[in-house]
């Protein structure tokens, strides 16, 4: 069975169906586990067709990063920053998590802070 969906889905992914390919990809994925290159796969699938979807299979930051490309040119801007905001550093070892902050539309500041000049009196 594991053999025919990867046959499946590979005809579809051929014909660039991937979201024909979804189901194949994900039923061989759910037989073999650890077989990555079939994660990739079933990765490029969802990118192609559901990205947030793909979040769940990502690995690194790269993937990650790819994932916030697609959902900001499909217009989903808060949903990638969201993909980009967090990175669990070793899963499974720390529950260290980096979480990174992405600013837009910032303004100029004037070029002396706010609250460093002398002090006005009333």
């Amino acid at each position: 069975a594991l053999r025919e969906y990867k046959e499946g889905a590979s005809s579809l992914e051929t014909n660039e169906k991937y979201a024909d390919a979804l189901g194949p990809l994900q039923a061989a994925d759910d037989l073999d586990t650890k077989d990555d290159a079939l994660r990739a796969r079933l990765f490029s699938a969802y990118l192609s067709d559901h990205p947030s979807k793909a979040r769940q299979l990502a690995k690194g930051v790269d993937e990650l990063k790819q994932i916030g490309e697609a959902l900001e040119k499909a217009g989903h801007g808060d949903e990638a920053l969201e993909v980009l905001a967090t990175y669990h550093v070793a899963p499974g070892l720390t529950d260290e998590v980096i979480v990174l902050y992405l600013a837009r539309g910032l303004t100029d500041v004037p070029s002396r802070p706010i609250g460093t000049g002398p002090r006005s009196t009333p």
